[in-house]
């Protein structure tokens, strides 16, 4: 009795597997995208229970998607992998004097990751 193969999933998580006469190598594809409009981290000082803003750090547009494949079940093959990132960073500084915050970067710095590893030979 042949079986056939089973097809891909629409899932971000896609595992392959043959059965029958042909048993070929397992596969595993995984898959992540994430973005982000805003996220502010705040530096606090608590000495003395003043809670006193330092400083803080806007990341805008935060952007992120990457690909993991597990080529086969043997413990020589590597991982393979691909991923990207992109945001953008402002930094900003609390001036007690004038009880505001102030500009610390005059324009965003702009930050672009990739990184990918392919198949060992």
């Amino acid at each position: 009795e042949d079986i056939e193969p089973m097809t891909p999933s629409e899932h971000s998580t896609d595992v392959s597997v043959h059965v029958g006469q042909q048993i070929e190598q397992m596969r595993k594809l995984t898959r992540l995208k994430m973005t982000s409009p805003e996220v502010i981290l705040t530096l606090t000082n608590d000495f003395q229970g003043l809670d006193e803003a330092l400083f803080k750090v806007i990341a805008m547009n935060w952007v992120f998607g990457g690909e993991l494949d597990y080529p086969g079940a043997s413990a020589s093959e590597k991982p393979c992998f691909g991923f990207n990132m992109n945001t953008s960073f402002l930094a900003d500084y609390f001036d007690t004097a004038s009880n505001r915050w102030e500009k610390f970067l005059t324009s965003p710095w702009e930050i672009t990751l990739n990184g990918s590893r392919g198949p060992q030979s």
